[in-house]
């Protein structure tokens, strides 16, 4: 299994002999566990920042123009607003948001280095390796 793998990261075209070092630094950068990993880290990285401007003024910008005729002749008018809204109270949800997400990232983190333990202990269950599980 581990041959397996270890053998689908290196394509054919570029056949080559590596050492055990190189083959598991190709795993722990190419591998679909670790890449996996890595793309959920920034995901949660993506959705802590977004919950930390939830609480921040929204403000928008808005322009119009107008063009008429009228009996005295013709009629312009522009019109500029601009406005602000941020939330005073909501109970709690935005800082109950804020955490779950920072408690989302903690976890995908001990995710990512969970997994980049897992692959670096790949050597250990090769044949002809010593056995340093303690078992």
């Amino acid at each position: 299994m581990i041959a397996f793998l270890l053998a689908a990261l290196v394509p054919a075209a570029a056949a080559q002999t590596i050492d055990l070092a190189a083959a598991m630094e190709i795993v722990l950068r190419d591998g679909v566990d670790a890449r996996e990993a890595a793309l959920a880290e920034r995901a949660a990285d993506a959705a802590l920042a977004s919950r930390r401007t939830a609480g921040l003024p929204d403000l928008r910008l808005g322009a119009s123009t107008a063009v008429g005729v009228d009996v005295g002749g013709p009629d312009a008018a522009a019109r500029l607003s601009l406005s602000s809204v941020t939330p005073l109270y909501a109970g709690g949800s935005l800082t109950a948001d804020r955490e779950s997400a920072e408690a989302a990232v903690r976890a995908a983190r001990a995710d990512a280095e969970a997994v980049r333990q897992d692959l670096s202990r790949i050597p250990e269950h090769l044949p002809g390796e010593p056995d340093r599980t303690g078992s």
